[in-house]
């Protein structure tokens, strides 16, 4: 799972589906 993809890509779905993974991305 390369996490800059998702993070390249700002779409609500796209951080909804990471929060429910248990990523935190947004500390990145």
């Amino acid at each position: 799972m390369s996490l800059q993809l998702y993070l390249a890509s700002s779409s609500p779905r796209r951080k909804e589906l990471l929060q429910q993974i248990g990523i935190s991305f947004e500390v990145l």
